[in-house]
């Protein structure tokens, strides 16, 4: 028996070893089990998360238990990924600062999904080249570009890039045009035709398909522009040597904004041969830029919904022809200013960023709004904020106004007098202290413009029924930029009767624009000094266009003509 106990107690020993053994196991197999279902974890890391327009940050996932992920970005070249590592570009559209979220989705190894956000500053618009300015075309745009030759045609692709475009450019896609073609063309902003393109695809069995296309078109290639192809030109021929530069047929088209003619009207452009049509005939179009020796069409503009020519194809989109090259992208800076400018007139109708080569120049500004009555001229206000700019509207704030007030009104960019205010207040008590502020002044009223207040014209008398229209006295002037003028030079800017000067005489000033009489003073502007003769001199640039009794009523011209007014004389 004693040997059998000791047996059991043996046997007894080791089966517990056993069992303590395999617990051990089992307890590390189970914890190997736990840790293999642990929750995936969504993580990135950033390169910069504060940068200028134009510049690029490299994302990189740094998740676990990745199934697949996306990222979104916004403002963005890709404006999203599939990939764990990628670099974006960044393009501000705007011209004041953007905060925006990049969105980081990682769907799980066990099918549960969950998302991050990152915080990405992003400095103020700044393109490269052109790209409006002043409330012009910085909208990005989303651009089908047709070539043959993608690596031949980088450089616009970089250029559109860099201005904030979204671009495909997939070579073939839409060669000879089809309906399918022609319905996917028509949910883009804008459609370009590259000089890289076989003109054979556009012959008279891809016509039909063309002329179904609503979505602007602009076209690089003298070949697709012929009578035997997309029909811009009755003309059948097109000239391979152009030469270099282009003549402008009028010098303050918005097209020729911030680029410098010389005293021909003539502009180089790019380093090799342009690729123009033969003959100056633009039919029913506006032809508004030549060969240097006039015998060639080089930029030509055709409205929607009416054909090029008589006999030619009708289109339902506005088309715009501008002379490319055969060597793909080969424009100068001026040649890129064009080609941006164009783009710009093309989707709509103006460029805000300057005219007949002296140009405007936009930035946000801090505007101090002197006011006696905020609710009348909060128009003014909310157009400006859309611009951009800084408003401060306080009434009666500076009013009969003091050196420490002049010296608040000199920390500001710009001030500007309403029509909305009481002429009394700048009269001779306020007028030393006005002569001392510097920085630059815009008088909306005809009232504190007189001699017997601020001294911008020789005249005592205004006239509060000048009519609704300005007369311009120099049309290829930067503050006419974007607005079509009628054959008098006319345009009307206002709902309501403007208060005018009672004289078009701006004395050592620039009259701009007058009523359509031209017996009234509606714009003028004055360098620093004295605005005629026996005048307070001012330490700063001042101008005058005329407001209305009633606060804020300028059409949408007249609108475009005060931010005009604005860059000009803040820049």
């Amino acid at each position: 028996m004693k040997m059998n106990r000791f047996l059991i107690a043996r046997f007894s020993l080791i089966f517990g070893l056993f069992l303590l053994f395999v617990s051990c196991e089992e307890e590390e197999d189970f914890r190997t089990d736990v840790g293999e279902f642990e929750i995936g974890v969504v993580e990135a890391q950033l390169s910069a998360t504060n940068i200028s327009s134009g510049d690029s940050i490299t994302f990189s996932d740094l998740s676990t238990k990745v199934q697949s992920r996306e990222w979104t970005f916004p403002n963005g070249t890709p404006v999203s990924s599939e990939d764990s590592v990628v670099t974006v570009i960044f393009v501000n559209a705007d011209t004041v600062e953007v905060t925006f979220d990049i969105t980081l989705e990682i769907l799980h190894l066990d099918n549960t999904s969950a998302s991050k956000t990152y915080s990405v500053t992003l400095g103020p618009g700044e393109p490269i080249i052109g790209g409006g300015g002043g409330g012009g075309l910085l909208t990005p745009l989303d651009i089908a570009f047709i070539t043959d030759d993608i690596v031949g045609d980088q450089g616009y692709l970089d250029l559109l890039i860099a201005n904030g475009h979204t671009v495909e450019a997939e070579v073939g896609k839409y060669n000879n045009l089809d309906a399918t073609g022609a319905a996917e063309l028509n949910r883009f902003d804008l459609i370009i035709l590259s000089r890289n393109t076989n003109s054979g695809n556009f012959s008279d069995g891809a016509r039909p398909a063309w002329t179904t296309v609503s979505t602007p078109i602009l076209n690089l290639s003298s070949f697709v522009a012929r009578s035997t192809r997309l029909q811009y030109f009755p003309s059948e021929n097109q000239n391979e040597g152009g030469g270099t530069s282009i003549k402008a047929v009028d010098a303050s088209h918005p097209v020729f904004s911030n680029v410098t003619l010389d005293a021909d009207g003539l502009i180089a452009v790019t380093a090799t041969a342009l690729h123009t049509v033969v003959g100056i005939d633009a039919g029913n179009g506006t032809l508004i830029g030549t060969t240097a020796d006039g015998a060639d069409a080089a930029i030509a503009y055709f409205d929607a919904g009416i054909a090029a020519y008589e006999g030619g194809e009708i289109y339902p989109g506005k088309r715009m022809f501008l002379a490319g090259t055969g060597g793909g992208y080969t424009y100068n800076d001026s040649g890129a200013q064009l080609f941006l400018n164009s783009i710009e007139f093309l989707i709509t109708g103006a460029v805000a960023s300057g005219s007949g080569g002296g140009g405007l120049t936009s930035r946000p500004l801090n505007i101090a709004f002197v006011t006696n009555n905020v609710g009348a001229d909060q128009g003014f206000a909310d157009f400006l904020a859309t611009k951009g700019h800084t408003v401060e509207m306080e009434s009666e704030k500076y009013a009969n106004l003091d050196a420490g007030g002049a010296a608040i009104l000199n920390t500001f960019d710009l001030v500007i007098i309403s029509r909305s205010t009481n002429s009394g207040n700048f009269s001779d008590g306020a007028r030393p202290a006005w002569t001392t502020v510097s920085t630059p002044v815009l008088n909306l009223s005809s009232f504190v413009a007189r001699n017997t207040r601020l001294h911008y014209f020789n005249t005592a008398e205004f006239n509060e029924a000048a009519g609704t229209l300005v007369k311009a006295t120099d049309t290829s002037h930067p503050i006419f930029t974007g607005i079509s003028l009628d054959a008098d030079n006319s345009i009307a800017i206002s709902n309501s009767e403007l208060h005018a000067t009672a004289i078009a005489d701006a004395g050592n000033g620039t009259l701009l624009g007058t009523n359509a009489e031209g017996t009234l003073g509606i714009i003028a502007i004055f360098e620093p000094g004295a605005a005629y003769e026996g005048a307070d001199s001012f330490a700063g640039k001042r101008m005058f266009l005329a407001g209305t009794g009633d606060g804020y009523s300028y059409n949408e011209v007249g609108a475009q003509l005060l931010s005009n007014c604005v860059d000009f004389i803040a820049n």
